[in-house]
């Protein structure tokens, strides 16, 4: 056995892992690839299946990122758990990730996002209504259908609407109408 291969801690990944939320969960491998999987708007089993576009690739590499950061797994369980991916694909994935966080400040920013997400992710910590919102923006406008810059104006669109429905100093009546024509005239990114 090589230490790529070396075996998975008990209680981090097999069939008996439950939907408890205890410290258990924490160290549970399925739990940050369920939480990559949907912020990305994505099922879990698209990134352990055998699609190879990019819209489905760099999230699963970027739970094989957190995975190994969070939980120290060897590469080879990371490669099993992702679908049956071998020791090598595993460590180029990582590179790339590591290789565009060393270069890329927008990207840094958004694995960041990606990173706060997944840690409260399944835990019933509280989410942070920005991540949420662009979450549900990249679930509305479908996986890779949308750049980043649309997926934040959607979010932009969301929270705005969400705080005008909660404004106490509008009726219901008022606060729907208000929240209608933003969402019919959304004001476009510069």
């Amino acid at each position: 056995m090589s230490r790529h291969d070396a075996p998975v801690p008990a209680g981090a990944a097999g069939p008996d892992r439950g939907p408890d939320r205890g410290p258990d969960r924490a160290r549970d491998p399925m739990r940050i690839v369920e939480g990559v999987a949907r912020f990305y708007g994505l099922a879990a089993g698209d990134l352990a299946g055998p699609v190879r576009v990019r819209a489905v690739v760099q999230p699963r590499y970027e739970a094989a990122t957190l995975i190994r950061r969070q939980l120290l797994l060897p590469f080879g369980s990371i490669g099993q758990l992702l679908g049956g991916r071998d020791v090598a694909t595993v460590l180029s994935g990582l590179a790339g990730v590591a290789r565009r966080l060393a270069t890329d400040d927008a990207y840094r920013a958004a694995f960041e996002r990606l990173e706060r997400y997944v840690a409260g992710f399944g835990l019933g910590a509280p989410a942070d209504p920005v991540d949420a919102a662009l979450v549900l923006a990249r679930r509305v406008l479908g996986a890779g259908a949308a750049g980043e810059a649309e997926a934040r104006a959607v979010a932009t669109v969301l929270l705005t609407v969400a705080s005008v429905l909660r404004s106490p100093d509008l009726t219901d009546a008022e606060a729907r109408a208000a929240a209608l024509t933003i969402i019919a005239n959304p004001a476009r990114p510069a």
